[in-house]
């Protein structure tokens, strides 16, 4: 399935590593059954880098399950004071 990720924060300078030239955004192809562990896992990024994950306007967990043509945006963990 089709999967587009949107990479925000930080972790945009993972795309940029990976030669992505829009610097935000990669368009990946997940096995059937994927979640979105796995798509961490895809990407080689720790669940402990990730604040938080969204799609649809929704915030969903690490098991949620990948859908053809979802679009997921992946947010750093917010620090401040």
């Amino acid at each position: 399935m089709n999967i587009t990720v949107c990479l925000h924060d930080v972790l945009k300078e993972r795309a940029a590593a990976a030669g992505n030239k829009e610097h935000s955004k990669l368009d990946l192809v997940m096995p059937a059954g994927a979640t979105a562990a796995d798509l961490l896992d895809q990407l080689s990024l720790p669940q402990s880098r990730i604040g938080m994950i969204v799609t649809d306007g929704s915030r969903v967990g690490f098991d949620y399950r990948l859908k053809d043509r979802d679009v997921i945006q992946l947010f750093a963990p917010l620090a401040g004071g």
